[in-house]
Formats: structure tokens, C-alpha cells, sequence
């Protein structure tokens, strides 16, 4: 059948499957897997780089965001190489960068992180962007796409 026709099950997460959003996934896991451990397990390394000195036992929220940071992008690596369709989806993923770009833009008005915090910035909203163009191409290649996943699945009857 068709994914066009009305009594198909809607696809999850169709953008992320593609090819193009799989790669996404797995570039933009990887980030966050290592920025997030780096963040998480070298922050006396992290600190000699971005922050002023504080007690590093007070840095526990620090700490906590990076292990959810790295967490989350494991998540993307592992949703990314699912071949039967991905578990996390492409607006998710966007949703996640932008959140993060906004903290790094916030933490750098605010004093609390140095300008170096805009190459950071920088690549999340590159990784939105990449999101936008392939959600943006998906709709594009095919346009009853959108019909189609706005149509109630109806499932057939038995018998």
C-alpha cells in the first residue's frame, strides 16, 4: 500500500528514518555524547576552558545537565541506527538544540559563560537547521505527504 492512501498506518518519526535524518541523528548524538561527558566527568578540565573557578562541589547541576545532554544523544545514536524506523523524531531533536542554543545565549547575557559559549551556539542552531531543510525536503518530495498523515488511520475490518 501506498503511504499516501488513507488506510495505511501512519509511519513514526518518517524524517527521522531517512537517510539524511539518520545521519543527523547520529552526528548530533555524538555531540552531545561527548560534549555531555566532557561537561559531566572533566569538569575541572571543562571549568579551565569556559567558567570562572567555583567549588566543584557545588557544581552538581553542572554536572547533571551533562550527563542528561550526553544521555539524550546516546538516545539519538541508538534511535539513528534502528532499521526499523527511529524512536526519537525530528522535531524532537530540533526542539532539543534550539532549547540548548537559548541556555548558552541566556548563560552568556547573563555573565555565566564566556563568548566562547557562541561556538556551542553556533552548532546547535547548525543542527536545527539541518533538521528544518530535512523535514522541509521530506514535505517537499512528496506533497500528499502531509494528507496523508493528517488522515485518521482507519484499520481494516475483520473478516
Amino acid at each position: 500500500m501506498s503511504a499516501a492512501h488513507p488506510n495505511t498506518p501512519p509511519e513514526k518519526h518518517p524524517i527521522a528514518h531517512s537517510t539524511g535524518g539518520q545521519a543527523i541523528q547520529t552526528i548530533q548524538g555524538l555531540y552531545y555524547v561527548i560534549g555531555g561527558l566532557w561537561v559531566a566527568l572533566l569538569i575541572s578540565m571543562f571549568q579551565s576552558v569556559t567558567l570562572p573557578h567555583y567549588d566543584l562541589s557545588r557544581m552538581w547541576a553542572v554536572r547533571a545537565v551533562g550527563l542528561l545532554v550526553a544521555g539524550f544523544g546516546a538516545a539519538l545514536i541508538a534511535s539513528g541506527r534502528k532499521k526499523e524506523g527511529p524512536f526519537i523524531g525530528g522535531s524532537l531533536a530540533m526542539g532539543v538544540a534550539l532549547v540548548i542554543a537559548v541556555l548558552d545565549t541566556v548563560c552568556l547575557a547573563t555573565g555565566v559563560l564566556p563568548p566562547l559559549v557562541l561556538v556551542d551556539a553556533g552548532v546547535e542552531i547548525g543542527f536545527a537547521g539541518c533538521w528544518a531543510v530535512a523535514i522541509l525536503f521530506w514535505f517537499n518530495t512528496a506533497p500528499n505527504r502531509l494528507a496523508a498523515m493528517t488522515t485518521p488511520y482507519t484499520p481494516p475490518a475483520n473478516g
